[in-house]
């Protein structure tokens, strides 16, 4: 038997783990200075629940990883963390209003592999729900434009409205039965290119239709000169309300200081379970084209889950992790989370203080407890990239001090263990 992972799956170690967390600990700061709160649901959940038709969609099912229990209940992995959130709202009636919560764990989706896509990867969400107001979307890419800051990510976020995606598809004749194929088909327009697009459209719709959508939705100018054109071109009720939401999200955008996200009324989402704005997050330079981030507005699917005609408003994002280390790796940001190792000379009980006082003010410390020479650890920690080192033997402890040695540029100093402690968070914070 050969030992292999399972295609789109991998173990992960060493320094990719220490930029995931880094990654995640920083997002997660940022929807808590938000205000939002931690949810955690099952990687398991009843097939029936992510397969109800206001969940994501047949385009969505066919990646979906099913199993049987051993009672022959049908069950699935998750394919995202948005439908189990709304199946937890059911759930939960006496939840208050409005509710912002966030959730990070992995997902599952059986379908291709490629370099940013796995079938295995892990997201991060925040949701808003019961926020009908268009200030919630702003607040939701808001926080987006705070985390690529502070991932120091160069990124540019798409935005459109659904409504107005219905009402220039519906402006063209389309019937209501073709619309969810028209949206899955534009949302195919920068992984497969407008030709493509066009002749799966033809085949459905016509070519005459095609083209007149396809014109519409190709505008590359800005947020009121593409607004103001298609508004002068189509008469549809929603498509005029879409209209009008996004030149609030757009007033919204700017009292937020939101400069990222650009208007691109060609972008669909593929899942079914959206109703108004919708937006994906992009890298502006670098070979992962996949998305980074992605989200929108969906007012419907925790009505439909309560069998009621009412909706609960909704909106949320998801921020691909997986692929944001796997961008971060690119860059080159690689690094390792120790501080500093203390190399004791001699017996290895010498190094126990200075480790202990190193640890007790919050610096990651590792010691050596191999028993090797100065040399050898000094290797240790220049093919980990720890930054410094520590040596003390029974002259150095005579003496109350230690030798703090900066890898970095060879230097060495003897100082207290409270000096060196200072010394390396300074060098930490710069």
């Amino acid at each position: 038997m050969e030992l292999m992972n399972s295609p789109g799956t991998r173990d992960e170690s060493g320094k990719r783990i220490i930029v995931k967390d880094d990654v995640l600990r920083r997002i997660i700061s940022i929807f808590r200075r938000y205000g939002f709160a931690h949810l955690d649901t099952p990687v398991i959940e009843r097939f029936d629940v992510l397969s109800a038709k206001y969940a994501g969609g047949s385009e969505i099912l066919k990646e979906t990883f099913k199993l049987r229990d051993q009672g022959k209940r049908e069950l699935c992995l998750r394919y995202d963390l948005t439908v189990p959130l709304a199946r937890f709202i059911g759930m939960h009636k006496e939840i208050k209003m409005p509710f912002k919560r966030y959730q990070f764990g992995p997902v599952f989706r059986d379908g291709p592999v490629k370099l940013g896509r796995y079938r295995e990867f892990w997201q991060c969400d925040a949701d808003i729900v019961g926020a009908g107001s268009m200030a919630a979307d702003a607040e939701l890419l808001s926080m987006a434009q705070d985390v690529f800051k502070s991932l120091n990510i160069d990124a540019s976020i798409r935005v459109n409205n659904r409504k107005l995606l219905n009402g220039i598809i519906r402006n063209y004749g389309v019937k209501e039965d073709d619309i969810e194929f028209v949206i899955l088909t534009l949302d195919k327009i920068k992984k497969i290119g407008e030709e493509s697009v066009m002749e799966l459209l033809s085949e459905r719709i016509g070519r005459d239709k095609s083209e007149g959508i396809m014109r519409l939705v190709s505008d590359g100018s800005g947020w009121e000169e593409t607004l103001n054109r298609v508004e002068n071109e189509i008469g549809d009720k929603e498509g005029i309300e879409g209209i009008n939401e996004l030149r609030t999200l757009r007033r919204l955008l700017d009292e937020f200081g939101v400069t990222t996200a650009v208007l691109d009324i060609s972008l669909a989402r593929g899942l079914s379970y959206y109703t108004g704005t919708v937006f994906e997050a992009f890298l502006k330079r670098g070979r992962i084209k996949s998305s980074i981030a992605a989200g929108g507005r969906y007012d419907r699917m925790i009505g439909g889950y309560l069998s009621s005609k009412e909706e609960i408003k909704a909106a949320g994002i998801s921020f691909g992790i997986d692929v944001l280390v796997d961008t971060l790796q690119e860059r080159e940001e690689e690094r390792d989370d120790i501080d500093v190792m203390v190399i004791p000379i001699g017996d290895s009980a010498l190094g126990i203080k200075a480790a202990s006082e190193f640890r007790g003010k919050g610096l990651k410390t590792l010691m050596d407890i191999m028993g090797r020479g100065p040399g050898k650890n000094l290797s240790y920690c220049n093919s980990r990239g720890i930054r410094f080192a520590v040596l003390i033997g029974e002259k150095e402890k005579s003496r109350g001090v230690i030798k703090l040695r900066d890898l970095k540029d060879g230097s060495e100093q003897e100082l207290g263990v409270e000096e060196a402690i200072k010394t390396i968070k300074s060098a930490i914070k710069n």
